[in-house]
């Protein structure tokens, strides 16, 4: 691969949401800082991550948590890039929202499209696209800090999200990654990633990477 710029587009497991405390891991610590250093020198990864971010969804009566609505004004912020990588889908599952997989999967379409169209008709680059499913939530959800929110059936859904992603990417000419099963969930909250986890998802992008680009 050579030196590129990647916007990644997704919810608290980018912005880097800590379990432990409720605020934020160190810069270095996320997975989108491990994964430039991963990159041939000079590509740059920018965090576009935002908490409570849903797919096209409107929760808890903010717009700017749907990513739909929120995804222009932050393209436009950034430099032209290579590579678009999206991962959302967690907060979809809220017991809140009670939507299908199929509903969330065309919330990504809807992303995804929307921001090929943007990009090309009004920011003059055509950027490629992936999509990546977010880690399932974890089963032990009763003790979590977020159980107002969550609870079996979000896990279930959570597991359910990938092969509707799969046709999703398929049907868009997408790049695609499960990161499902990934180790690294903390059982303090059952929903974000330690620093484990942003380690290993890193090298799962990066890998994935190699693989498809």
């Amino acid at each position: 691969m050579d030196k590129m710029t990647i916007i990644c587009y997704g919810d608290s497991n980018t912005f880097g949401h800590d379990p432990a405390n409720g605020g934020r891991y160190r810069a270095d610590k996320l997975w989108t800082s491990i994964l430039e250093t991963k990159l041939p020198q000079g590509s740059r990864v920018i965090n576009c991550g935002m908490n409570g971010r849903t797919t096209a969804f409107d929760r808890d009566g903010s717009p700017a948590q749907n990513g739909l609505k929120s995804l222009e004004s932050v393209l436009r912020e950034c430099p032209p890039s290579a590579l678009i990588i999206f991962m959302l889908g967690t907060n979809d599952t809220s017991k809140l929202l009670r939507l299908s997989a199929e509903d969330i999967a065309l919330g990504m379409e809807k992303l995804v499209l929307k921001a090929g169209e943007y990009c090309e008709k009004d920011l003059g680059y055509s950027p490629k696209m992936m999509i990546v499913c977010p880690p399932a939530i974890r089963e032990d959800i009763s003790s979590s800090p977020f159980r107002f929110m969550i609870d079996q059936e979000s896990v279930r859904l959570s597991r359910s999200l990938a092969p509707e992603y799969e046709k999703t990417a398929k049907k868009l000419g997408c790049m695609f990654l499960d990161a499902t099963d990934l180790d690294g969930v903390s059982e303090r909250d059952s929903m974000h990633l330690t620093e484990e986890g942003h380690r290993h998802l890193a090298q799962m992008i990066f890998s994935s990477l190699q693989e498809q680009m």
